[in-house]
């Protein structure tokens, strides 16, 4: 008689098909916006983009790291669950707001930069989605502290799936590339929400002890990995916001399309980090590093 699979297999099947659905999302996503708004289109999106992508990581500022790692040592107690979420939230919301505020004065010199001058309309048109893809990183990185892997599976399949619809949306309705950009903001404001909806048993649990105790030790441990998610967005990003200097809206439409299908492949071992990073502040905390397979 075969026996049934463990936790973890169906944990690591349920991410790697989430995985596989949100590549093959962002892929036809960026074929669609070539579709609809050719290459200089693209190239302003994606320019654009870039600049989101590195403000959600700031406006985050490394508090999804604090709240993974709290909440995997903390969760199994059941009593600062909710209070480690809720700070690492409001912190998350200050910061993108005033990182937005930042994006809203400076767009027209970035764009001027970029010799682009739709970039500073499309780059203020993202910063509802610079708020909403910055808080959506705590709720993710709270449903992975939490090892509820499948919901996390779920909810990135679904980020995925609304931003894809929002692009068809927008190319449908001809909209422009900045209103694109408000679409967008629009798919990240509603999966941040089913991933509140998904916290709902989290948020439930409450503690004697003042919810401000965790804002030093939550702003401290973010701050110290701000960095790292810097640099690492950079190595990713840089080239296409370099190449906008030089080159034409067009040609980093292009590069940026075929950089895009290399840095999926080489993202593929997060599914491993996503399912073992909980499990195994569980396995530390109990001494039995080695035994992944006995903590849960």
């Amino acid at each position: 008689m075969a026996s049934k699979p463990s936790a973890s297999s169906i944990d690591i099947a349920a991410n790697m098909g989430s995985f596989a659905i949100a590549s093959a999302l962002a892929l036809g996503a960026n074929l669609l916006v070539l579709h609809f708004w050719q290459q200089e289109g693209m190239g302003v999106f994606i320019q654009s983009f870039s600049i989101y992508i590195l403000a959600t990581q700031i406006g985050a500022r490394g508090t999804q790291n604090a709240t993974l790692t709290f909440l995997g040592r903390w969760h199994h107690k059941k009593r600062f669950s909710a209070q480690i979420i809720i700070v690492s939230l409001v912190l998350t919301l200050l910061t993108s707001l005033g990182i937005g505020a930042v994006i809203w004065f400076f767009a027209p010199l970035v764009a001027a930069m970029l010799q682009s001058p739709l970039v500073a309309e499309t780059l203020r048109a993202f910063i509802p989605a610079i708020v909403f893809g910055s808080l959506i990183k705590i709720s993710m990185a709270a449903l992975n502290g939490a090892s509820m892997l499948r919901r996390y599976a779920f909810l990135q399949a679904f980020r995925a799936t609304a931003i894809f619809a929002a692009v068809i949306i927008a190319g449908i309705s001809g909209a422009t590339i900045p209103t694109l950009a408000l679409y967008f903001g629009m798919a990240e404001a509603t999966s941040f929400m089913l991933g509140l909806l998904f916290l709902g048993g989290v948020f439930g649990r409450k503690s004697r002890e003042k919810t401000t105790r965790w804002i030093a030790p939550i702003s401290l441990f973010g701050l110290k990995t701000l960095p790292y998610g810097i640099i690492a967005e950079l190595n990713t990003k840089i080239d296409v916001l370099i190449l906008g200097i030089f080159a034409s809206d067009a040609i980093v439409g292009i590069y940026a399309f075929a950089a895009l299908l290399a840095e999926g492949f080489a993202n593929l071992v997060i599914v491993f980090r996503v399912v073992l990073s909980p499990k195994s502040h569980v396995c530390f905390l109990r001494g039995n590093a080695p035994k992944f397979a006995k903590c849960s």
